[in-house]
């Protein structure tokens, strides 16, 4: 089984324990990193090039480049505002956590690195 290497950029400290304790049980995920700022974020990126990005609204609005990531959007409301924000930077998924966090984790499974001969991803 492939892993999946993910960065959770959460400004909810308690949402954001509760996806990274969730997503701890799932064997083919693999967390590298848990931020909640869209600086950190980037960073983040950069440093550990992760498969997906599972980011809430507040840090995406600031959010500029996911250098590659595939990007799912986790919020504690359906929002208009959220929704189209999550549309706009190309999110594959909008989720309401903790309550959909198994779909969360069985569409952030699905995202496979590209093969090695289109670039490495993932640590």
């Amino acid at each position: 089984m492939q892993e999946t290497s993910l960065v959770l950029a959460i400004e909810d400290p308690a949402l954001q324990d509760e996806v990274l304790h969730f997503f701890g049980r799932i064997p083919r995920l693999r967390v590298v990193g848990a931020v909640g700022t869209a600086p950190e974020l980037a960073r983040r990126l950069r440093e550990r090039r992760p498969d997906v990005a599972v980011v809430s609204p507040g840090v995406l609005g600031t959010t500029r480049d996911l250098d590659g990531a595939a990007l799912l959007v986790v919020g504690t409301d359906e929002r208009t505002g959220d929704l189209r924000l999550a549309l706009r930077a190309g999110a594959r998924g909008f989720y309401l956590g903790p309550q959909e966090r198994d779909a969360l984790g069985r569409d952030a499974g699905s995202h496979r690195p590209p093969s090695a001969s289109k670039g490495h991803r993932g640590a």
